[in-house]
């Protein structure tokens, strides 16, 4: 199973965090030095994500707060309540 990851800030899923580069050179710049941060993050916004968690009824992907455990079956909010009708 491929690993799906979700973004905190904008709930898209996506298969790789794309890789950034912010330079912070600014205060270091009369010393000889440069900072370069280097970070992954959504490729949509740049936000925050974590792997995302697959419904095995819907098999659409969630947050893993949204999604509940019965038994072994990993279900969403909207399948959980279809099952409790």
């Amino acid at each position: 199973m491929e690993t799906k990851y979700i973004c905190l800030e904008c709930g898209e899923i996506f298969d790789e965090p794309k890789n950034y580069s912010e330079d912070l050179t600014c205060g270091y710049a009369s010393e000889g030095g440069s900072f370069i941060h280097k970070y992954k993050a959504c490729p949509y916004c740049e936000g925050a994500y974590r792997t995302a968690i697959q419904c095995d009824i819907c098999e659409e992907y969630f947050n893993k707060e949204d999604i509940e455990t019965v038994g072994s079956v990993l279900m969403c909010e909207k399948c959980f309540n279809k099952m409790e009708e």
